[in-house]
């Protein structure tokens, strides 16, 4: 996919004007804020003065993560109130353990939002625990009840397992979340949906049909549209996107996709949605996620604007995501292992992984239940399992070819063995553009189903790649291993 967006990109650059984001440049670590507060502060008197308290005394974080706290202003919202905050040392010790973490947040007339701190912990602090405590209040508040927090820190496989007991904190506000078993992130019906797609490799239907939406055009189902026309049968996973539209300079660069509404409409279809993220660069902020002026240590470093405009797209993300209403598949740095993106070519393996986790963790803390969680590579590259975030952070594995042949095995087989579905996010016809007719998508499909037994997805690349826009769609949509959008009504 990546010349296709690059080539994308620069003949949408001129048109493309995107709108400014409203991150902070400032070197608080706490301008991302969390639009609920926590039930588990103790409530102000709603008609007294405004208090400023801990959303929670006691918290429960992952080693090697980030753990996520909220300072929430309850009761009073009239005039601007202001709160300070620093860690302090237990038996973990700023620098080795955790990063010391200090600041101020603001709240302005009328503004009741829970603000977050962001702490990160190293991965050799498990058993130990730190404190954080609410230091000053000035302007229209008080101190209200919890002022200061413990932060335990567990090994991220007892935080799996269950072993580490709840943190009395909420998932709005709370670190807690992050802690939670990954099926504990999951609503019951994003659970059945991840059951599902594992049982399909057994089946001999097991192949999902799949096409991505045209990302860069004014009507985003033209090809699924085409495909029905021509077929009588429409995909069983439709690929969306969130744009620049929907992200100002974090959505796909140069595409207006109203990517919301788009899964919600196939959801209610019945259909399932992989929704691909392509974020853009958070340090200049260029809206292209082929900018490759960054330091990706930035990204986990609390204070400085890199990481501030991150945790702003972390929020805007989670926004956009709980309006999606139902499971989706989520993919969010597509071809981790590719060199043409910025968190491919700029960032190492462990800063990739520490990246990926920082973004689960976040989910997680703020309530996020429809995700599914794609980790994809791209074929051909090398080092497929290189940024791997670890099993308890991906729900399902998936790798891009244009188009897959037998030798494709060298990739698949170190992504099958990670135990995971297997789905081929992105192929089609290569080299890009083709031409319309020029080749016979259903290729694509006897590949697979010669080579490949642990595939259930094949989603086609949009633009001349389409299904309807190459030969071989009706051989596609119709063979007996491949499951369309009709069949996933008895199935889910």
């Amino acid at each position: 996919m990546a010349m296709k967006v690059i080539l994308r990109a620069a003949l949408c650059a001129l048109a493309c004007t995107l709108a400014a984001c409203g991150g902070s440049s400032s070197g608080d670590s706490t301008s991302s804020s969390n639009s609920s507060s926590s039930s588990n502060s103790t409530s102000a008197n709603s008609a007294g003065a405004a208090q400023v308290a801990l959303s929670s005394a006691d918290y429960v974080v992952p080693a090697a993560t980030t753990a996520v706290l909220s300072i929430n202003r309850l009761g009073a919202s009239a005039g601007v109130a202001t709160a300070s905050y620093a860690t302090y040392n237990g038996t973990a010790t700023a620098g080795a353990d955790y990063t010391a973490t200090s600041g101020t947040v603001t709240w302005n007339d009328g503004d009741t939002s829970a603000k977050t701190v962001y702490i990160p912990v190293t991965s050799v602090a498990a058993g130990k625990q730190f404190g954080l405590a609410l230091t000053s209040v000035a302007g229209q508040a008080n101190f209200g009840s919890p002022s200061s927090a413990t932060v335990a820190i567990v090994a991220h496989s007892t935080v799996q397992d269950g072993a580490a007991g709840s943190s009395s904190s909420s998932s709005s506000g709370g670190s807690s979340a992050a802690g939670s078993s990954a099926s504990a992130t999951r609503s019951a019906q994003t659970a059945a949906l991840l059951d599902y797609l594992t049982g399909l490799a057994s089946d001999s239907r097991h192949i999902l049909a799949g096409q991505h939406t045209s990302y860069w055009d004014s009507n985003p189902l033209d090809y699924v549209s085409a495909l029905k026309s021509q077929t009588g049968t429409q995909p069983a996973i439709l690929g969306t996107t969130l744009s620049a539209a929907d992200i100002p300079k974090f959505g796909l660069y140069g595409s207006s996709e109203n990517g919301v509404a788009l899964s919600n409409q196939w959801l209610a279809a019945g259909g399932i949605v992989q929704l691909s993220l392509w974020p853009g660069n958070p340090q200049t902020m260029s809206g292209s996620q082929t900018d490759f002026d960054i330091t990706c240590a930035d990204v986990l470093t609390p204070g400085n604007a890199t990481y501030t405009n991150w945790q702003d797209y972390l929020a805007a993300l989670v926004a956009k995501v709980k309006q999606i209403n139902g499971p989706i598949i989520l993919r969010p740095f597509v071809e981790t292992n590719g060199r043409w993106f910025w968190w491919g070519n700029n960032c190492s393996s462990s800063q990739q992984v520490q990246i990926w986790q920082q973004m689960w963790n976040y989910f997680a803390a703020a309530g996020v239940n429809n995700v599914l969680w794609e980790f994809n590579v791209n074929g051909g590259v090398g080092n497929y399992t290189a940024d791997y975030p670890g099993s308890d952070y991906v729900d399902i594995v998936s790798f891009d070819s244009y188009p897959p042949t037998s030798r494709d095995s060298t990739w698949y087989a170190p992504l099958a063995a990670l135990g995971k579905p297997v789905i081929l996010a992105e192929s089609g016809p290569s080299p890009y553009p083709v031409g319309i007719d020029s080749f016979d998508n259903d290729d694509i499909l006897q590949v697979v189903k010669s080579n490949f037994p642990k595939i259930v997805g094949i989603v086609i690349w949009c633009q001349t790649q389409a299904l309807s826009q190459q030969q071989g769609d009706e051989a596609f949509m119709t063979d007996s291993a491949i499951l369309n959008l009709t069949d996933l009504a008895a199935a889910l």
